[in-house]
């Protein structure tokens, strides 16, 4: 994916995030999106997406589930 568009869908969840439960970081080419919940047995999950390692179509997935789990229609291992 270009890097350009790989870093504007980060800066659009950062911009989702309205709350504390959820963290979205962007550097080094990945994207970080942590979700801290008491319905996960570890009390967090996390989506990864990496610019260089992942291939279009995976990003994407993981951007619209990532999405959807900030806006709290979904968890991350539904």
């Amino acid at each position: 994916m270009k890097p350009h568009k790989f870093k504007r869908m980060a800066i659009d969840l950062i911009e989702r995030v309205q709350s504390t439960s959820y963290q979205v970081d962007y550097k080094y080419n990945v994207i970080w999106v942590w979700h801290y919940s008491d319905d996960y047995l570890g009390k967090v999950a996390s989506i990864n997406m990496h610019n260089n390692v992942d291939d279009d179509n995976t990003i994407l997935a993981r951007y619209e589930k990532a999405k959807k789990m900030i806006a709290g229609e979904a968890l991350i291992d539904e």
